[in-house]
């Protein structure tokens, strides 16, 4: 019987050094007051995606950051980077937010903070990535906009509120400061949602 334990210590070196200089970059433009620990683990892509993703992260918490990779992806440190700063902005957004994220207006709102700080971390990277246009969010905010004041849930990048988070992250910037997006409240993000879709 034989068998492989991932990642192999070379792979996570190269992971670790990854992160590593992503989190450097993401102090350049903005540097988290509180301790935080990362996780690093091996990716499993699931089998039915035709082009995966290498890198893989997730965060919500002041405290706390999960990055997952997968090496045998071809482009997976080049996934990595990208990931690292989204998480660690998803993660600051936490730390300067007074309460925790309970409602969708409020997951809206990480996501658009975390989104718009990975484009100044990596510039473009979340936009060139978006799958809705403007237009085509137009028929799907009546729905989003009634779902904001539901319990908040994880949505993938594919869903039609990633890209809604990002479009009303750049409008929410047109009157506030990235740092003060944390602060705003349920009716700004209805507002900017209305101005842009409604």
């Amino acid at each position: 019987m034989s068998y492989s334990i991932k990642p192999e210590e070379h792979e996570l070196r190269q992971a670790k050094q990854i992160v590593e200089e992503a989190i450097a970059t993401c102090k350049t433009v903005e540097e988290k007051e509180k301790d935080f620990e990362i996780s690093l683990g091996w990716l499993f892509p699931p089998p039915e995606i035709e082009n995966p993703s290498g890198a893989s992260g997730a965060s919500g918490d002041r405290e706390f950051i999960y990055l997952e990779f997968n090496s045998t992806v071809d482009d997976w440190k080049n996934d990595l980077r990208p990931v690292t700063a989204y998480s660690y902005g998803r993660s600051l957004f936490a730390e300067r937010m007074e309460n925790e994220v309970q409602f969708g207006w409020q997951e809206l709102l990480m996501e658009a903070f975390a989104l718009q700080f990975l484009d100044r971390v990596y510039e473009d990277t979340a936009s060139e990535n978006l799958e809705w246009s403007k237009s085509e969010l137009e028929d799907a905010w009546p729905q989003v906009r009634e779902s904001l004041d539901e319990e908040a849930v994880w949505f993938e990048a594919d869903d039609p509120i990633w890209s809604t988070a990002y479009y009303i992250g750049q409008e929410l910037l047109e009157a506030h400061d990235l740092n003060k997006l944390p602060e705003l409240k349920r009716s700004d993000v209805i507002e900017a949602g209305d101005r842009i879709f409604g």
